[in-house]
């Protein structure tokens, strides 16, 4: 064969998923109808690789289940791992159809060789509390459709349907989805076009955001620097994923939960920035409301580095709203006027990081702007005052290097 025709060979190949419960008679009659119909060239089963050269046993006209395998350390009897199969296990239909085929069959998980000296090892037992989703997807899924437990949601979902074809791919995707993201939202727009589970799918995202949105206020309460910058970024993806389903019903709940922490006492800046940026690029918030909550951010009520974080929060990777709209400009311009030196210097790093985030046009032209000073808008607003009071261009000048500065940008001569 050449490596064209491998490559080719290669290229046809699929690779299907079946997630099943151990002894389900639900998910062993679909598994085996599901075999029926893709009818594969090869099967890997979940057991030990271990148990490699007793497989074809099971192809013996005397072996009936209930049967099991047993494998332990031959010096250590009493630590012994049992497998068990019975007639209504998806693993025992999986095997029995390879084998009656005679198509390759494999068992495929971590050796239990492996897994022995790791009940030996302490630092192999430790668990990391945040796995939990990556861990038990299915709890979380049953969780999210109002069930005590993952086994459940499991019995009424899978092992009750007596047509289980799409369900397989539904779960898989899903499971998928709350490993990235803790939200199959984007299942459920491509549920639509694979016809794979959508209804199912769509019930679990209901129940995910409903506990979002309830939980989400109290989640961000007395958050230090590294956790709000986490929130930040889940609550930008939870956006995003919410606005996929294009579901009235789900965005009113969400902008609700976001204007809730934007009104929050004690909420982290960066978080109820980016809330406020959020409703107002939904529509949610008017400019003028913005500008309002703006300049409310950055009173001398408030430590300036909680304000600085605010800022971050509202303009992080978009500079265009500051651009364009002259009264949050002015507003943003003299906060940063009124900064004494010492808070200045302090908080010019983290000025710096946001406006880092800004496209280069957008740092240009903020640049450009704040070279040429107040815009005519800008001008207008201020009326008589400004008119009264003499341009002082030298005391323009020296800020400028410090514009510069703050926007990562070089000084012409």
């Amino acid at each position: 064969m050449t490596a064209d025709e491998a490559g080719a060979k290669i290229q046809l190949m699929s690779l299907s998923i079946f997630g099943i419960r151990h002894h389900g008679p639900g998910s062993a009659r679909s598994l085996r109808q599901a075999l029926e119909t893709l009818r594969p060239d090869c099967l890997l089963v979940e057991g030990p690789p271990d148990a490699a050269d007793v497989l074809p046993l099971l192809a013996h006209p005397q072996m009936k289940p209930p049967v099991a395998l047993l494998i332990y350390p031959p010096d250590q009897p009493q630590r012994a791992v049992f497998y068990p199969f019975a007639v209504f296990s998806p693993e025992w239909q999986a095997l029995d159809y390879g084998l009656a085929r005679k198509i390759a069959v494999r068992f495929m998980d971590l050796p239990q060789a492996h897994r022995l000296a790791m009940a030996d090892d302490p630092e192999s037992q430790i668990s990391n509390p945040e796995s939990q989703i990556h861990d038990d997807p299915i709890g979380r899924l049953a969780a999210a459709a109002g069930y005590s437990d993952g086994e459940r949601w499991w019995e009424h979902v899978v092992e009750q349907r007596r047509n289980g074809a799409d369900i397989f791919a539904a779960i898989l995707e899903a499971m998928t989805a709350l490993r990235e993201s803790a939200l199959p939202a984007n299942i459920q727009r491509y549920g639509n076009v694979r016809g794979t589970g959508a209804a199912m799918v769509g019930g679990i995202a209901a129940g995910l955001i409903a506990r979002v949105c309830i939980g989400l206020p109290g989640a961000c309460a007395s958050l230090n620097d590294d956790a709000a910058t986490a929130m930040f970024d889940r609550i930008v993806n939870v956006n995003a994923a919410i606005g996929l389903l294009q579901n009235e019903e789900h965005l009113a709940a969400w902008r609700g939960a976001m204007a809730q922490l934007a009104d929050q006492r004690g909420a982290h800046g960066i978080v109820a920035g980016r809330c406020c940026r959020l409703l107002v690029d939904a529509g949610v918030f008017a400019p003028d409301e913005a500008a309002r909550r703006l300049s409310l951010a950055l009173s001398t009520a408030n430590e300036p580095a909680q304000a600085a974080a605010w800022i971050e929060g509202f303009l992080k990777d978009s500079g265009l709203l500051l651009l364009h709209d002259d009264v949050l400009w002015r507003t943003l311009d003299e906060w940063v006027t009124t900064l004494s030196n010492e808070s200045f210097s302090v908080l010019l790093p983290l000025l710096r990081r946001t406006f880092s985030t800004f496209a280069a046009p957008e740092r240009r032209q903020i640049g450009e702007r704040a070279r040429r000073g107040m815009t005519i808008a800008g001008r207008a607003a201020i009326g008589d005052q400004t008119r009264s009071e003499a341009f002082d261009q030298a005391r323009a000048e020296a800020v400028l290097p410090l514009v510069a500065q703050l926007l990562g940008l070089k000084m012409q001569e």
